[in-house]
């Protein structure tokens, strides 16, 4: 049952090995959002993304730094860093990741302004992680902040991940489901009943809507939603509820890297410009 379930996993996301985003993971976020079999075979050493800001009716402003991600030769992400620009000010926040032969992640080290946490992960033989450890490396006196423990239960076409504390009490619960152009993810939180619902939605083996729901007192519901152009990702759109808030299309150097990502911002009525830069190995 268990290779039925990693067949339907393989299967449902098959994308373009030249699309170098990841579309199940938030663009722009520090922990990386690339595809790491496209990064290993295009040979990426780094990607440097600046940003250019402008209101409506104003002129376009000065490329900043925003991100700097590092891959290692097999195309997973080393470094992330992540430059927030105040008037006075900036400000730095880096994670560092390490993997060992079989390309699990084992430790990861993060860095923001003074404070640096230490992550460590352990594995059984079947690959699935079942030790977390988060360390506060500069306090001597308080050395552990949490560690965790996971256990599974796995039929077809469900996996369900329990995530307990250090007393080994379940307080997180883990529901990952996945169909033929189907698949999901539920994170349930047993102390107040709060949920998050990822839903991803494929025609022929392309993500065509990510559905995001989340309770916390109340219910928000979002969705991403991606067209295409000849095997590329061409455009995201984001709605809340039914009202188009961000638009974002994406332009391609001749070679087919992303040359620029140009969101539009219906709400805060805001035109950013991303601007991707490489190296190469």
């Amino acid at each position: 049952m268990r290779i039925s379930f990693l067949l339907l996993a393989i299967l449902i996301t098959v994308q373009s090995s030249a699309q170098i985003l990841d579309l199940e993971k938030e663009w722009f976020e520090i922990d990386g959002f690339f595809n790491k079999n496209s990064i290993q075979k295009r040979g990426i050493k780094s990607i440097s993304i600046r940003s250019s800001n402008k209101y409506d009716g104003q002129k376009i402003k000065t490329k900043k730094d925003l991100l700097i991600f590092e891959f290692y030769p097999s195309g997973q992400l080393k470094r992330g860093l992540k430059v927030n620009e105040f008037i006075n000010k900036l400000d730095t926040m880096s994670l560092s990741f390490y993997y060992d032969l079989e390309n699990r992640l084992y430790k990861k080290i993060e860095h923001f302004k003074y404070y640096t946490f230490a992550y460590y992960y352990q594995y059984n033989k079947q690959g699935e992680l079942v030790r977390e450890i988060k360390i506060d490396v500069k306090d001597q006196a308080s050395d552990t902040l949490y560690m965790r423990s996971y256990s599974y239960e796995q039929n077809d076409s469900l996996k369900i991940q329990f995530v307990r504390n250090e007393n080994g009490k379940t307080f997180q619960t883990n529901r990952y489901l996945i169909k033929p152009n189907f698949k999901s993810i539920k994170i349930s939180y047993t102390q107040n009943q709060s949920y998050l619902l990822d839903e991803f939605f494929y025609q022929e083996g392309r993500l065509k809507e990510w559905k995001v729901s989340a309770f916390y007192k109340d219910l928000n519901e979002m969705s991403f939603r991606y067209s295409f152009k000849q095997n590329e990702i061409d455009e995201q759109d984001l709605y809340k509820g039914n009202i188009l808030t961000l638009k974002r299309a994406i332009l391609y150097e001749p070679e087919g890297l992303i040359k620029n990502v140009v969101e539009r911002n219906y709400a805060e009525q805001t035109i950013r410009i991303y601007f991707f830069d490489y190296n190469f190995y």
